[in-house]
């Protein structure tokens, strides 16, 4: 070796591998000739005899110190003895965690291979090769800091030699019984490899190449255990039985060690690129080995495979726990497994091994650790102050665990200062519940001594030093400690300003702007302020390290940052800037579809209130799209508060985009569309169920199954919480983005619509489906906002809006209603004086129009009147539009004189309905069954009864052949389980309608409080109904509040639940006018011919209209339309 090819670095250690042997991935052929190159032979004699003993070596070279090579067959001097001494220091560097045992490890074995060719493929050099990239994998990981290069160069060293032992595998296989260890410890290396590549490409490539290496050595071990058995053979029998059992029980520990390594590969995979499958299969390893084991685990244990077992449990708590979390802290089974096991771990049942035979278990604090983090993930679903105090008890006793530890911790006590940390978190989110201060100030103090037990230098150390910043700010914002809010602002500039390559700087930025923003808004109102913030914001903006999750949080940030510069600087440029971030992150498909609606919201009443700047006009598109993005949500995945929390937060959004779509002179579909798209969600998700994914399941399984699954998923993303700053700083957080389950939800639907029968899945009905809805007659839906008020009419040769100029929204509110109170006709129905108020302004303001449009005034013929379908949701679903009109004076004129009306709350629910009419016909001449239910007598009532009602319903029957089957006072539970088994149902009870909790709305069955409620009637599906008659005051009565465009009432339940057509009431009815109406009703229902039975749309409508008519007529009721006008007809 001349001189100018040495490399001296004072020890005889490498300076740089990069400069020897090139980057990782350089071709593998000059090893020999690299590490020749590396080493010089100075002083080596002396140092190497120390270390390895005997004889003077030649002093030649170091190719001539170590070996000779013959053909094919290794001659190598000393070879034995220097191998045995390398693999000596390195156990002992092992059991001791000593580094420089490990130095001295590597540097005997990097002189023993320097002289070794590259293709012998002789199982000796193998293992040599092996043996030496363990030691390097093994000392990447005692000294894995940024700041030390051998991080980079002890891996890249390994994966070369990983490259020569792959390459000569094959060809040594069949003289080397260890190939399945080798095939193993490649596939640990490549893991280590993945888990520090930048390029998530790469490493994706690196970690599913590790896997099918892991796989293989499984595969190879059937082929091992064979040779073993060969080679025992040969020994004398009684020896050789006893090796027998020794080698194979070796060889299944093997196995267990591949097993469980291949199930953290999966779960590796699954944290890195977030497919769940993958944590599926994690599990599904771990599962095998206990089955394998065959060990009751949750008895007495064995104690031989004790650290297998401890080992295995310990990450199937782990995987448990993690795929609970996934979920959207939806699967509360894999959280009480995760916590089974882990109190098992903890609870010390199990014995350990400490003799160093039956593989590593981890250690006690580990499991302690994640048991912690269920109970905690526990306490978020539950909110049960056991389970937040028992994570404390937990977290503190490892924190013990980790006082009683003596030696040297190579990686820096980092186990300690997790726990620290989690504790910052537990305490933090106990305060939450408690509001206990002590518990804030006990989670600053564990923050601070977290930061303070990371000794190492590098990204988590960082963190830590970025959840101190943290716990400083939330103690600022509850206490408006301004020492809090320097402290974190020094913090974090301190981390802000480090020379090195932090891949979480966008983080402290982040926090940084948002310091400078609470200054702003609590202290001082100064634009310097703001602009701080601004600057921070748009540094880390700029960062690449950037997620989904946290790139939407900075652009909704800056958006909050310029809006609050426009209360400053009055610029119009501020405002522009806010929604070209808003935008932004609006058009960012990777985030969840409920927060792309609410910057789509956000983004409409910046615009609508600076419309001077902006014009309305200019987000209509926007608008259209964020409508649109409802049917990505499948609310049944979504727990049922956040269901009603979501689309509180949108009450009135549809019909103002509806407005938007018109005002810009879109087509009148479109409008339709997203009047369609953001009201009745919940109605029209039940509605999907039992048509189109109802019928794709039973005919498609595998296609419904592999869409229902990507549904799920994008539903979950829905549920996640707010991001931690922990989470905001991981690569993996939001682990699966929703842009690409969108993009397989995309493929899958198309695929789905190329099928004759779902071309139109959950797509809005083109204008030719829309005009065949209106064969029967013409389907209006009117629709008021701030902006315009409008009638959106289809009938069967066309789709078109009607401006209604005298309906002001103002006068809506007035009339049905006040955004501040209770949108309810209770109030207003007190006197019929008010109430004939009402229906005149309603008549003059809208229905003349809407039947004037149409042609149905004057009537051409009042034997024969025109069927009209009123969409229901929304504010002015309310409104009574078929008792409509003018009661006073000489001209009177009302609704019901020019045409039949029926109700229907979506164009979703008209389909449902029509197509549930068709498939169960209606004539029904065989087997027609009907349920009477009643309650007993009221006390307070004055004449009719239920059981009276029911009395004479039951003999209107007699005539019609109908089965009939009468309960009176049943229990709810009872009524559900014969509901099925009936094609018509009458109720005739009291009902309530509760306003700001629709779902709890119910129907009094019984004199004894018991309640039949809506909740219990949604999750009925009823394949032979065909009307319900839901004789009980309110039971159509749209309640309103928040969630009034949601239509949530007891009829449209029951029209959910299967039945096409329903009846029931807009408000309170009066006793005497619910039973005429109701004989009346069925009189004219059953008039037909006898056995024949007409449950067409028509004649149910026409029954109901022609019986409202008779009551109305009755000089009695002729003046009270508070009695004889609640009762309506939904339905299709």
């Amino acid at each position: 070796m001349n001189e100018t090819t040495r490399v001296d670095n004072g020890v005889g250690r490498p300076h740089s591998i990069l400069d020897a042997l090139g980057e990782p991935n350089t071709d593998s052929g000059n090893l020999y000739s690299a590490f020749n190159r590396i080493w010089d032979t100075r002083g080596l004699n002396n140092a190497f005899l120390d270390v390895v003993g005997g004889p003077q070596p030649p002093p030649e070279t170091v190719y001539g110190l170590v070996c000779r090579l013959g053909d094919a067959t290794l001659q190598i001097l000393h070879l034995d003895k220097i191998f045995e001494r390398a693999r000596e220091w390195f156990e002992k560097a092992n059991k001791e965690k000593n580094l420089n045992y490990l130095h001295i490890a590597v540097y005997v074995m990097e002189r023993l291979v320097s002289g070794l060719p590259d293709d012998i493929p002789d199982p000796t050099v193998i293992l040599m090769w092996d043996e030496l990239s363990q030691m390097y994998t093994l000392r990447q990981r005692w000294t894995s800091r940024p700041s030390n290069p051998v991080v980079t160069i002890d891996l890249s060293r390994a994966m070369i030699i990983l490259r020569l032992i792959l390459r000569n595998l094959e060809r040594a296989a069949m003289r080397n019984p260890e190939i399945d260890r080798l095939l193993a410890n490649c596939a640990l290396c490549y893991r280590k490899y993945a888990a520090l590549m930048d390029n998530w490409d790469e490493a994706r490539d690196a970690l599913d190449f590790a896997i099918h290496l892991m796989q293989l050595a499984i595969e190879k071990l059937p082929l091992a255990i064979l040779r073993e058995i060969e080679q025992i053979l040969l020994m004398p029998t009684t020896e050789g039985a006893r090796e027998i059992e020794t080698r194979l029980r070796t060889l299944k520990r093997a196995e267990w060690d591949y097993q469980i390594d291949l199930g953290d590969f999966y779960n590796f995979r699954y944290e890195r690129f977030g497919e769940l499958a993958d944590l599926d299969r994690a599990i599904e390893e771990n599962e095998k080995i206990l089955d394998a084991m065959n060990t009751n685990y949750r008895g007495q244990i064995q104690p031989l495979p004790g650290n297998y077992l401890i080992r295995c449990m310990s990450n199937i708590s782990h995987y448990y726990n993690s795929r609970f979390f996934q979920k959207g802290f939806g699967a509360t089974s894999d959280l009480e497994k995760a916590i089974e096991f882990g109190e098992l771990l903890v609870s010390g049942s199990i014995t350990r091994d400490y003799s160093g035979k039956t593989g590593d278990a981890p250690p006690e604090t580990s499991y302690r650790t994640n048991l912690a983090l269920c109970y905690f993930h526990r306490f978020q679903v539950f909110e049960d102050e056991a389970d937040i105090t028992t994570a404390i008890e937990l977290a503190e006793g490892s924190i013990a665990i980790h006082g009683s530890y003596e030696g040297v911790n190579v990686d820096g006590n980092a186990d300690l200062s997790k726990d620290l940390n989690n504790l910052q978190a537990f305490y933090s989110m106990k305060y939450n519940t408690s509001k206990d201060l002590g518990d804030l100030e006990r989670s600053l103090e564990y923050a601070e001594k977290s930061v303070g037990a990371t000794r190492i230098v590098g990204p988590k150390s960082s963190l830590r030093s970025c959840n101190l910043a943290s716990a400083h700010l939330k103690y600022y914002r509850i206490t408006n400690a301004a020492k809090s809010l320097i402290r974190a602002k020094e913090i974090l500039q301190i981390l802000i300003n480090k020379s090195k390559p932090d891949p979480n700087k966008h983080v402290y930025l982040l926090m940084s702007a948002q310091c400078s923003h609470w200054r702003f808004k609590s202290e001082t109102g100064s634009a310097e302020d703001l602009r701080d913030a601004i600057k921070y914001a748009t540094q880390a903006l700029d960062s690449s390290q950037l997620t989904t999750g946290v790139r939407e949080r900075i652009l909704t940030n800056l958006a909050d940052y310029y809006e609050a510069m426009y209360t400053v600087d009055n610029e119009a440029a501020s405002l522009k800037k806010a929604q070209g971030y808003l935008q932004a992150a609006f058009d960012d498909s990777g985030i969840s579809q409920l927060d792309r609606i609410k910057y789509g919201v956000r983004i409409f009443w910046l615009c609508s209130k600076n419309e001077e700047i902006f014009g309305v006009d200019a987000v209509t598109e926007t608008m259209i799209k964020a409508a649109r993005l409802f049917q990505r949500i499948v609310p049944r995945y979504i727990s049922r508060d956040l269901q009603e929390n979501i689309l509180s937060g949108f009450a009135h959004l549809s019909s103002t985009i509806c407005s938007v779509v018109l005002r810009a002179g879109r087509p009148a579909i479109e409008a339709f569309e997203v009047l369609e798209s953001a009201r009745c969600f919940l109605a029209s998700t039940a509605f999907n169920a039992q048509s189109d994914i109802s019928r794709l399941r039973l005919r498609y399984p595998k296609l419904y199954q592999q869409y229902e699954d990507l549904r799920l998923e994008m539903s979950r993303s829905e549920a996640k919480r707010t991001p931690s700053l922990e989470d905001l700083a991981s690569s993996n957080f939001l682990k699966r983005r929703p842009f690409f389950i969108n993009q397989e939800m995309e493929t899958i639907e198309v695929e789905i619509r190329k099928i004759p029968d779902f071309k139109f899945l959950h797509l809005f009905p083109s204008v030719a489906r829309l005009q065949d809805l209106a064969i029967l007659g013409p389907v209006v839906a009117l629709n008021t906002s701030d902006l315009r008020s409008d009638a959106l009419i289809i009938t069967s040769d066309s789709v078109r809006s009607l401006s209604l100029d005298s309906l002001q929204h103002d006068d809506v509110i007035a009339h049905l209603g006040s955004s501040e109170k209770e949108l309810s006709l209770v109030s207003l129905g007190q006197k019929n004086r008010e109430m004939k108020k009402v229906l005149s302004w309603l008549w003059s303001a809208a229905v003349k129009p809407v039947l004037s449009e149409l042609g149905f005034l004057p009537p051409t013929n009042t034997t024969d009147l025109p069927h009209i379908w009123w969409v229901t949701s929304g504010i002015l679903g309310l409104a009574p539009l078929h008792a409509a009109g003018i009661y006073a004076g000489v001209h009177k004129e009302c609704t019901m004189d020019f045409a039949i009306s029926s109700y229907i709350p979506s164009i979703k629910a008209l389909e449902f309905s029509r197509r549930l009419s068709m498939e169960r016909g209606p004539n029904v001449t065989e087997n027609m069954k009907m349920l009477l239910v009643a309650a007993s007598n009221p006390v307070e009532a004055k004449s009719f009864t239920f059981c009276e009602e029911v009395a004479d319903i039951k003999n209107i029957t007699v005539r019609s052949d109908i089965e009939t089957t009468t309960l009176i006072d049943p229990q709810p539970i009872k009524i559900l389980a014969h509901l099925r088994n009936y094609n018509i149902v009458h109720f005739a009870c009291h009902g309530r309608a509760i306003v700001h909790n629709p779902s709890a709305s119910y129907l009094e069955t019984n004199a004894f409080g018991n309640t039949l409620s809506i909740s219990s009637i949604a999750k009925v599906k009823h394949d032979k109904a065909q009307l319900a008659y839901l004789s009980a005051c309110s039971s159509a009565e749209n309640a309103g509040g928040p969630l009034i465009d949601e239509a949530i009432h007891l009829a449209n339940t029951f029209q959910q639940s299967g039945f096409p057509h329903v009846v029931g009431t807009l408000w309170e009815a009066q006793d005497e006018c619910a039973n005429f109406i109701a004989k009346q009703f069925y009189k004219n229902l059953f008039a037909g011919r006898e056995g024949l039975n007409d449950l067409s749309p028509g004649n149910i409508a026409l029954s109901l209209h022609k019986a409202i008519l008779s009551l109305r007529n009755e000089p009695l009721w002729k003046h009270n339309i508070l009695g004889w006008a609640p009762f309506v007809h939904i339905g299709g």
